[in-house]
């Protein structure tokens, strides 16, 4: 039988789908990057409120920090904090913002790591386990691939 090549004007017009892609399932390297960002979002959490009670007694002298410098650790704790939760509850339908944002706050966490172990904290093994972890699963070509599907 003889069938018209493919782009020939007598061949058959491309017929659509009936129905949509199947929705993908989320990569392993992303649901560790997001269980990641829901322990990293809690630890900040947990500590930017230790550290707005812990300021609320540096006004007494009991601290070698200031009262403006404990505000400002618990301030930017309780920001990472919450971004990491809001960026973790969005991992299932979010875009290719929600994976820059979470290479962003896991930047952030990752050279505020670095900046208290160069002073002299040794307390940095979480920050910096939690936000490599976000961070190379997000650059991973599946976790790209993931962010940049097409939703349905």
């Amino acid at each position: 039988m003889n069938t018209p090549a493919p782009g020939s004007p007598y061949a058959h017009p491309p017929m659509p789908t009936p129905y949509p892609p199947a929705p993908m399932e989320m990569p392993g390297g992303v649901r560790t990057a997001r269980v990641c960002l829901w322990v990293l979002g809690g630890l900040s959490t947990l500590g930017g409120l230790i550290f707005s009670a812990v300021a609320a007694f540096a006004e007494r002298g009991d601290s070698e920090f200031s009262m403006a410098e404990m505000t400002g650790i618990a301030v930017l704790s309780l920001i990472l904090g919450v971004a990491s939760l809001i960026l973790a509850a969005k991992f299932r339908t979010g875009g290719n913002g929600v994976r820059v944002g979470a290479l962003v706050v896991s930047g952030v966490v990752l050279l505020n790591v670095l900046i208290s172990l160069a002073s002299g904290a040794v307390a940095g093994g979480p920050g910096i386990a939690l936000g490599a972890l976000v961070m190379v699963n997000c650059l991973k070509r599946d976790g790209v691939s993931w962010f940049k599907r097409v939703r349905v």
